[in-house]
This record gives C-alpha cells, sequence and structure tokens, in this order.
C-alpha cells in the first residue's frame, strides 16, 4: 500500500481550491538553467504564482533535461501547505500505477500524464482528454506548447500574454536580449 498524505486526506476541500481556482504568474517567463547540484542535463527554473483567494505561497516549477528536450515536468507547490507538489505533469518516464482503481485503463497510467491526490491522500495519476489523442500528445512534446496545456489544467494565467515564454540557458552564457528587427548594421559607415 502507498503512503496516504494525511495533509490532503485532511484538507481536502482547500487541496482542491488551490488547484481548481485561478491564480496567476507574472514576469519575464521560465528560463530554465543548470539546475544547481545535479548533473549538467537538468534545467529548471521556478516562479511564484498568486492565488485569487489564498495568500499561500505557490511555485510554478518546470524542470527538462537537455538531452532529452521531450522529457520535462511542471509542478505546483504550496511549500507552507505540504512538502510534495500540488498538482504535476510529467512528459516521460516510467506508468504510473492507482490503488483502488476499478479498471485496468484507470490503473495503468502511462505518460504523459498529470499527477494530483484524490479524497483519500492517495497520489493518483490522470490524463486529460487531450492526452489520449495521439496526435495532440506528439504536440504537446515540444515544452512551449505544453506549458499552455499546464497552464490550463492548473487554472494558471501569465500576466502580460497569458501564458509565460520558455527560455534555456545554457551554463556560462549571458541572457542577451536578441532584437530582430534591429538592423546590425545601421551604424557601420561605408567609404566609397
Amino acid at each position: 500500500m502507498k503512503k496516504i498524505n494525511t495533509i490532503v486526506r485532511d484538507n481536502y476541500d482547500r487541496y482542491t481550491a488551490l488547484i481548481t481556482e485561478p491564480k496567476q504568474t507574472s514576469g519575464p517567463g521560465l528560463d530554465l538553467s543548470q539546475k544547481k547540484g545535479t548533473s549538467k542535463v537538468l534545467h529548471a527554473c521556478q516562479i511564484p504564482a498568486l492565488h485569487s483567494d489564498d495568500p499561500i505561497d505557490l511555485w510554478l516549477i518546470a524542470e527538462i533535461r537537455i538531452d532529452r528536450l521531450h522529457d520535462f515536468k511542471f509542478k505546483l507547490r504550496a511549500p507552507g501547505f505540504m512538502g510534495e507538489p500540488l498538482l504535476n505533469y510529467d512528459s516521460a518516464g516510467p506508468t504510473h500505477r492507482n490503488e483502488g482503481a476499478k479498471s485496468l485503463p484507470e490503473q495503468i497510467v502511462t505518460t504523459p500524464h498529470f499527477n494530483c491526490y484524490d479524497e483519500q491522500g492517495r497520489r493518483i495519476a490522470y490524463k486529460t482528454a487531450p492526452l489520449t489523442d495521439p496526435e495532440v500528445v506528439r504536440e504537446l512534446e515540444d515544452i512551449d506548447r505544453c506549458v499552455i496545456h499546464f497552464y490550463e489544467e492548473s487554472q494558471l494565467t501569465h500576466h502580460p500574454a497569458g501564458y509565460p515564454t520558455i527560455s534555456l540557458t545554457a551554463p556560462g552564457t549571458l541572457p542577451f536580449a536578441h532584437h530582430t528587427n534591429a538592423d546590425p548594421h545601421a551604424h557601420v559607415v561605408r567609404f566609397v
């Protein structure tokens, strides 16, 4: 038997409100850089999220393996409420087995999938309707597209654009802005 999360079980109404009620992130976006204390392949970042009714500290965390760009995770955390993520998305990895599920498709959930807790405090995996369509799943292998799906499922919006931009910063590089409409030769003097 898997571990029961008693915090969720005893506070299930608040737990579901933290997930299902509107939340907002803001700022320039998600800049995924090398996660300290890990191998060079894992990049991560976190940005704060504000809940519409609950003053608890919420964090959106994104992680990606740069050697396998289709292997990424999104997590919604509330450290003041519990240590584990409230909701997370796994794009790749092992199949999850839901204990107590009646049918085999509910018991065995392959990636990609979301993870949350049920009213008894058991960690469960589930697929949204788009995650059951192979065409959509192929599109969601792109982290830029999948962040939109995570935002929709977790009732997040991003200020000012609706959804955050995602960028990868390699170790030792500076995050210079690239202006595509600027002429790089505008200040060059030509001698004829």
